[in-house]
């Protein structure tokens, strides 16, 4: 057997065929760091480790990780380890003196609700960190789409696949979608040109995360 035939290790995330303009979601979630033969665009920001902040520069913590889909080759989530102080001065003005409240927490943030700051690399949400200490705990392993469900109702966001939650404009319709029945991340709050900005034409992917060099 040739090293090109050899068969990936057992829970490999692999891209395979799917590097095409209307490439479906595949449904599965990957950490970037995880991913061996993707990566950051070149010329394009590394996301990770940079800070966040909220409404009045208030700091919410930094980016951990970005989760990707990796049939569409596109960021779902940043996931966003929270401040240490932050929380702990939610804790205490929620009046909870439990110290365990403090703790720093991971929570994950749909990359539309996020906006950049390339020139001083920071992440802004329209929500400070009460909103993401309230979500779901981030689970360690892949997330299910159970658990994706529950941190979309703890944004208050229409459920993925609701008409009322909106359809992104530069969504895949037709093509592999066609016979594809996950739409989950059609909806608005998944739209990547609303965190990067507009840099590809209307039915094209994103160029953010591309095949390794």
């Amino acid at each position: 057997m040739t090293p090109a035939q050899e068969p990936a290790p057992a829970g490999a995330v692999t891209i395979g065929d799917t590097r095409t303009r209307r490439s479906a979601s595949s449904g599965r979630l990957a950490h970037l760091g995880d991913l061996a033969d993707v990566e950051v665009a070149p010329g394009e920001p590394d996301l990770r480790g940079w800070e966040v902040r909220g409404p009045l520069e208030h700091r919410v913590g930094k980016v951990l990780e970005l989760l990707i889909d990796a049939g569409a080759m596109k960021v779902r989530y940043l996931e966003v380890k929270l401040d240490q102080a932050a929380a702990a001065e939610v804790a205490r003005t929620a009046g909870d003196t439990d110290s365990r409240s403090g703790a720093c927490r991971c929570a994950i943030v749909p990359i539309g609700l996020a906006r950049l700051d390339r020139w001083r690399r920071r992440v802004y949400l329209s929500f400070g960190a009460a909103q993401l200490i309230g979500l779901p705990e981030r689970e360690r392993r892949e997330p299910t789409r159970e658990f994706e469900r529950a941190v979309a109702r703890g944004y208050g966001l229409q459920e993925p696949g609701d008409p009322a939650a909106g359809v992104s404009p530069g969504a895949d319709r037709g093509g592999a979608h066609e016979s594809s029945p996950d739409r989950f991340y059609e909806a608005a709050h998944f739209d990547e040109c609303v965190c990067f900005g507009p840099r590809r034409r209307f039915g094209e992917s994103s160029t953010y995360i591309v095949p390794a060099t």
